[in-house]
């Protein structure tokens, strides 16, 4: 174990710069980049010889460091060469290219001995982004580079950590305990401070993985996540390098998650509630945290008794606003406040994002740098803010007649929809969206004739049929059948005379005449539901009686088979009349069978009274009426 102290070289020989990228997503990595931007211009970007990042910011350091001479390279093409290569990773869509790797990784954990996780494959974009190097490496390319230090979180140990060229650190109170290793990859080190955990499984070191001797590191094992669930802004890894270095400036880039009230949601839900506590638990945090390095309360008591070490503290935050009179080429204001609401995400981010975050950074940069920049590059100021080829705007003929308020307006209204988290699990231009989409489109589809196929067989999802009586001339045979001869009497002296008997079996036998004759040679129609399947035979029907205003409920049950390649439907029929209440009643007021047979329209079969199959009362026909719903069912069904 080394001293972290005995690997700081002396610089007391020229200005030393700490600079701190502070997290938030691919937002801070475009924010830190029109910063650095800035720094080249200025003739400061040289002079900064300690980077601290966190997340995002990270992302950033490490393609500082892996491109350092393009970045600090007199030509402007050079540079923009590699912004171009990093605003280009930041609109690949990392985080959305893992989640359409999801069913991949369902499949990889069915496989033993198999490890592939999110966070796996985090670090493999990352690998193949830095060139497959170690931070080693990019110290051994870029010898005049910063020291850099990757932070991150100990879950196991509540500690804050940093991965460096010389192996990784664990930073305590008491000091900084280094386990030194040249094996740690640039990729392994990103992933692991931008590893958002509630997204991204933490990551486990051991000794094996960061190879070093398992007697001298602190555990078997340690999971390591997103160096923003500690320190956010990085600043507290320069508080314990200036215990042994003094930094002339101190310049911490702040471009992390801003806390906003939110009125419209009740967080009645666990879930909810608990997401809304850790985010008040993490605004709480990051204000102590700033609050601490505005009154120096993390540095060294001696240091505080030096009151120009003081005032080395610059903070160019992503939330501050600069005004017109302060730089006439700040962006608009209206865009300014927009900005800060823009995710904190590492999914795919527009051009327009870009261009407005990496202007802001660079405008921000030189807003709070004004002292630092007048003394090495006063003709700075009076450029205009850098916004890189690759996303710059080519004005069409529309844009060149409207105003810049009215365009800003535009753009602010445009990054407002920034803010929106999306899951990106289709998309067409990944092929495994494609397979995804593929997958989705298979499993509704099954999923739905399950369904419907389910429902279709236990709910019996009905057909819509048009219900017809054809009454014919019965009343001879209903009179030789149904009626005794005193009731037969008693109807002949009403037909002659009209005369109404007095016993009350004979007015109703004379009713029932009235009745039965209306219906004679007319036709009653109705609506019926009828699920006819290859056993069975359910349904309901409305019906009316010719002449009558009198409506009536059947209901319907049966067998259906199949004679000589043709179906009958054998069906009873239950009806119920209404009561005096207008109510239906709960028990048949009569019940009769009718044999059906196929038609090309539906079903027809012979109707007989219900108390005498002698009595053949008509014809029963059911024709199949058109439903949409029905219809678009069977469509269905049909596929």
């Amino acid at each position: 174990m080394v001293s972290v102290a005995e690997k700081t070289t002396d610089s007391s020989k020229k200005m030393n710069i700490g600079l701190a990228l502070s997290g938030g997503g691919f937002r801070a990595t475009l924010f830190h980049l029109g910063l650095i931007r800035f720094l080249r211009d200025a003739g400061l970007l040289t002079s900064v010889t300690h980077l601290a990042s966190v997340s995002g910011g990270s992302v950033m350091a490490a393609h500082l460091i892996y491109r350092w001479d393009q970045y600090t390279s007199a030509d402007d093409a050079v540079f923009e060469k590699a912004a171009s290569e990093l605003i280009a990773f930041t609109q690949q869509d990392v985080r959305g290219k893992i989640v359409r790797r999801l069913p991949l990784l369902v499949l990889a954990s069915l496989i033993p001995r198999v490890k592939l996780g999110r966070t796996d494959l985090l670090e493999q974009f990352y690998d193949e982004f830095y060139g497959n190097t170690t931070l080693h490496e990019l110290r051994e390319r870029n010898p005049t580079a910063p020291a850099l230090h990757i932070l991150t979180t100990n879950l196991s140990s509540g500690q804050l950590c940093s991965f460096t060229p010389d192996g990784f650190c664990i930073d305590s109170p008491q000091g900084t305990e280094l386990y030194e290793t040249y094996a740690i990859s640039t990729a392994l080190a990103v992933a692991a401070s931008s590893s958002y955990p509630l997204f991204f499984p933490p990551i486990e070191l051991t000794a094996e993985r960061v190879q070093v001797e398992m007697a001298a590191f602190q555990s078997p094992f340690s999971y390591v996540t997103d160096g923003g669930i500690f320190d956010n802004l990085g600043a507290r890894k320069l508080a314990l390098l200036d215990r042994n270095i003094e930094f002339d400036h101190v310049v911490i880039s702040d471009a992390g998650a801003t806390f906003d009230p939110n009125y419209t949601k009740r967080f009645r839900s666990l879930l909810n509630a608990a997401s809304r506590s850790a985010d008040i638990l993490m605004k709480r945090v990051g204000e102590l945290e700033y609050e601490r390095v505005r009154e120096q309360n993390i540095f060294s008591e001696e240091l505080l008794k030096d009151e120009h070490r003081l005032k080395r503290f610059r903070f160019a935050q992503l939330a501050t606003e600069v005004h017109p009179h302060e730089d006439p080429h700040a962006l608009h204001l209206n865009v300014q406040r927009v900005a800060k609401s823009i995710r904190t995400d590492l999914d795919k981010f527009s051009d327009v994002e870009v261009r407005t975050l990496v202007a802001h950074g660079y405008c921000v940069g030189r807003y709070v740098l004004k002292d630092l920049w007048t003394q090495t590059n006063p003709e700075v100021s009076d450029k205009p803010l850098w916004i890189p080829e690759c996303v710059k705007e080519k004005p069409g003929a529309l844009e060149r007649k409207i105003s810049a308020d009215h365009k800003a307006v535009i753009t602010a209204r445009r990054l407002m929809r920034s803010a929106r988290v999306h899951l990106h699990f289709f998309s067409l231009r990944d092929p495994w969206g494609i397979i995804n989409l593929m997958l989705a489109v298979g499993l509704v589809y099954l999923l739905s004739n399950v369904f419907i196929n389910t429902f279709d067989y236990f709910l019996a999802w009905p057909d819509a049929y048009t219900m017809r009586i054809k009454y014919q001339d019965y009343i001879p045979q209903w009179e030789e059948h149904m009626l005794n001869p005193e009731q037969r009497g008693a109807v002949e002296r009403f037909q002659e005379t009209g005369e109404m008997p007095v016993e009350a079996s004979l007015i109703r036998a004379v009713q029932d005449f009235q009745r039965q004759e209306k219906v004679v040679g007319r036709v009653g129609s109705g609506k019926a539901s009828l699920r006819v399947r290859d056993d069975f035979v359910h349904g309901t029907a409305f019906f009316r009686f010719p002449g009558e205003f009198r409506r009536v409920v059947f209901l319907l049950s049966g067998d259906a088979k199949y004679v000589n390649n043709e179906q009958t439907l054998d069906v009873t029929f239950k009806q119920f009349d209404r009561g005096q209440n207008g109510n239906y009643k709960r028990h048949p007021t009569a019940r009769f069978e009718v044999q059906f047979h196929q038609t090309e329209d539906g079903y027809a079969g012979e109707f007989y009274h219900p108390q005498s199959k002698d009595v053949k009362l008509g014809e029963m026909t059911l024709e199949k009426s058109w439903s949409s719903v029905g219809y678009l069912l069977n469509i269905w069904l049909s596929l």
